[in-house]
C-alpha cells in the first residue's frame, strides 16, 4: 500500500491471506492511523468490503480497500512462463 498522511491521494491496501481475511487486524491497523484521517467502516469491514468495492472505510475518509489475490494462480502462470521460456531458477534469481 502507499500512505502519505498529507495528501489528498493517501490510500491503504489490505491485500494477501492476513489482508483479506482478517477483520480484526484491519481495525487494528486503521486505528492506529487514525491520525491520518482514516475513519473504519466497521460493517464494511466485516464483509471485507464486498458490499463496497473493497472499500473499508468511511466515504468521507481517506481510502482503505481490501483487493483479493490469487496466490496459487499467480504461481503457476509464473511457472508456465518459466517453463516455456527455458528460464531456470538460477537465472530468475
Amino acid at each position: 500500500g502507499h500512505f502519505h498522511p498529507e495528501s489528498a491521494e493517501a490510500w491503504l491496501v489490505f491485500t494477501g491471506g492476513i489482508g483479506e481475511n482478517q477483520v480484526q487486524v484491519r481495525a487494528q491497523i486503521v486505528e492506529l492511523l487514525a491520525f491520518s484521517g482514516l475513519a473504519l467502516d466497521p460493517g464494511a469491514n466485516e464483509v471485507h468490503g464486498r458490499t463496497l468495492d473493497g472499500r473499508i472505510t468511511r466515504s468521507t475518509s481517506p481510502m482503505a480497500a481490501v483487493i483479493p489475490t490469487n496466490e496459487e494462480l499467480e504461481i503457476a502462470l509464473q511457472t508456465i512462463a518459466c517453463i516455456r521460456t527455458n528460464v531456470g531458477m538460477e537465472e530468475l534469481r
